[in-house]
């Protein structure tokens, strides 16, 4: 899951996106943020693979959500939102939905980007209120399934139970596996948002996913691309985003 902020930031955005991209070794980009549609296209026909790209309105200029996927290994089933009579609660971005097959296993990914900041006194319920209709939307429609529930999500994940906007998936262990829990209350080094410092991008996935998850192979990470590819966070952040990316990586 990435937040790319404004996409894209800069004249040099697409091209430094490619050279990170092609090193980073995954499969699936869940972007949030994709202002530019011919830019988000001229970045897919860039990377090395067989990349093919997805956004929810190719005609917006609005910070949409995007996916980026490799289909070397990758077969995709369907991509649809979810939820857009709803979609208010999501900051006007619905769900994205990405059903798709990785060795001969069937997942659901959904890319969120929750409404931001606690500016208005509805900003924080909104978060709650998206939080319970993916937790009834998966409990009615995606029962049995491998979900990833991936992006922006604009909360932490450890706030007291009275200002948590996430207690759905929290109070609900038997179905859900908070997958960066130990790095939302861990070292701020590794956070996903250095300006305030917080970390607000998040992966959760159901508890199907259990088994391939805590097996000792899988696991997620905060990308330090700031670090790894750039000389300072002020670099990245002018050429990329206030955002890191998050990875997971399932290897049964």
């Amino acid at each position: 899951g990435w937040n790319v902020q404004n996409y894209p930031k800069h004249s040099q955005t697409n091209s430094d996106l490619k050279d990170i991209i092609n090193q980073l070794d995954v499969d699936i980009i869940a972007f949030q943020e994709i202002e530019n549609n011919q830019a988000f296209n001229s970045l897919i026909e860039t990377l090395d693979g067989n990349w093919t790209g997805y956004r929810t309105d190719s005609n917006s200029n609005y910070g949409e959500l995007a996916y980026a996927i490799n289909t070397e290994q990758i077969d995709i089933i369907s991509i649809d939102n979810i939820l857009s009579e709803d979609e208010y609660y999501f900051g006007y971005r619905a769900p994205y939905v990405l059903e798709f097959i990785f060795n001969d296993e069937s997942y659901v990914m959904i890319n969120n980007h929750y409404k931001c900041c606690d500016i208005n006194a509805s900003d924080f319920e909104r978060r709650v209120i998206a939080s319970q209709l993916l937790d009834d939307y998966i409990d009615n429609f995606l029962d049995n399934k491998k979900v990833i529930i991936i992006g922006d999500l604009n909360d932490s994940l450890d706030d007291p139970d009275d200002s948590n906007a996430f207690l759905p998936f929290l109070n609900d262990s038997n179905n859900y596996i908070l997958a960066d829990w130990d790095i939302a209350i861990g070292l701020d080094d590794y956070w996903s948002f250095p300006n305030y410092p917080s970390h607000i991008d998040h992966i959760i996935l159901t508890s199907e996913l259990g088994y391939i998850f805590n097996n000792g192979n899988s696991f997620v990470e905060t990308l330090l691309i700031d670090i790894e590819f750039y000389n300072s966070w002020n670099e990245y952040d002018q050429m990329i985003s206030d955002h890191r990316p998050m990875r997971l990586v399932l290897q049964p």
